[in-house]
């Protein structure tokens, strides 16, 4: 049976998380068949994907104007990710996609508009 499963990117400028990215595929087969399919897709996903404001849970205040905007700082989602929360960022898009519970993805930042792979797991 096809598994939905997905290609995340974190819009990454100056560091900062202004936008996230979400493309999804049905694919049949093991976890290791399904990640290499989305990691080939990686370029011609970040291209496609449907975009996504930061939530606004997640906002940076400039101290000279007090204007606030979503945005995540990159160093923040790092901590997150190391406390196994980073998911949290994409709640909304996997609602919207209708994501399984344990949805298999591959998370990509685009630093300066150039696809940067990381890491690939399950989480």
């Amino acid at each position: 049976m096809p598994e939905r499963i997905f290609n995340l990117f974190l819009e990454i400028k100056d560091h900062m998380i202004y936008e996230l990215g979400a493309a999804c595929h049905e694919l049949d087969g093991s976890d290791e068949v399904k990640l290499s399919f989305l990691q080939r897709q990686v370029q011609s996903d970040s291209q496609n994907a449907k975009r996504y404001p930061i939530p606004e849970r997640y906002q940076i205040i400039d101290q000279a104007t007090k204007h606030r905007t979503s945005a995540l700082n990159y160093d923040t989602y790092i901590l997150l990710s190391e406390a196994g929360k980073h998911l949290e960022v994409f709640e909304d898009i996997f609602e919207d996609l209708h994501a399984p519970a344990d949805p298999l993805v591959v998370i990509t930042p685009i630093v300066d508009g150039s696809p940067r792979v990381d890491a690939l797991e399950r989480f």
